[in-house]
């Protein structure tokens, strides 16, 4: 497969964040096929492999991340579990994912609260066991920080968008420079497979913006 996105419980434990039902698990890039292999085909977890390179402003993300990374995300079921047991220690750029599935951070008691306020089916807690196992390896691999849960990040944020889009500009500013200065310019409303483009480029125009529903 090609690596390239609460329920509340009833004693009031949760936040905003854990009412969010989306959200990404970020983490070394050498161990993001680990954490498919645990969640796709779960059944409000994973339902299809959605891994997106993770890169967050340097500014904003500074000694969290070492090297190469992924955004696994997620939606649903799984996004709000994790979600419901991170929302006392996340914040925007996400939380330690293995404080967040740590039983001793609050207490075997407070763990299992959360789990029965949520509802949570002995597949979730299979599932959360196989999370902590791979989190741990890669903090004995990697011997950082780098398995996070980040709450709300989802495949149209600017971290997990950033490579393609700069990729995607550069090859439109490359056509721009490489080609004669068009006669006119025209943007694309409704473009469909780009029939509308053919036919004014033909006349020497060129398209500087276009737009699809279905795109």
């Amino acid at each position: 497969k090609d690596l390239v996105g609460a329920t509340a419980v009833s004693t009031g434990l949760l936040s905003s964040h854990a009412m969010a039902s989306e959200g990404a698990i970020v983490i070394s890039a050498h161990f993001s096929e680990r954490v498919c292999v645990h969640l796709g085909g779960i059944d409000g977890w994973m339902d299809k492999w959605v891994v997106t390179e993770y890169r967050p402003d340097p500014d904003k993300a500074a000694g969290l991340f070492e090297g190469a990374l992924h955004a696994v995300h997620l939606q649903g079921r799984g996004a709000s579990l994790l979600n419901a047991l991170s929302h006392d220690i996340a914040h925007s750029g996400g939380c330690d994912l293995i404080e967040a599935l740590s039983v001793d951070r609050c207490g075997p008691a407070r763990f299992d609260e959360v789990l029965e306020g949520f509802g949570a089916a002995p597949v979730d807690r299979k599932v959360l066991q196989n999370l902590r196992r791979v989190c741990t390896d890669v903090r004995d691999a990697a011997d950082a920080d780098c398995a996070r849960w980040v709450p709300g990040l989802i495949l149209g944020s600017p971290a997990c968008r950033r490579h393609w889009e700069a990729s995607l500009y550069e090859a439109w500013r490359c056509r721009k420079n490489a080609a004669p200065a068009p006669r006119f310019t025209f943007v694309e409303l409704f473009s469909g497979i780009g029939g509308f483009r053919l036919g004014l480029e033909a006349l020497g125009g060129r398209s500087v913006l276009a737009c699809e529903l279905n795109a």
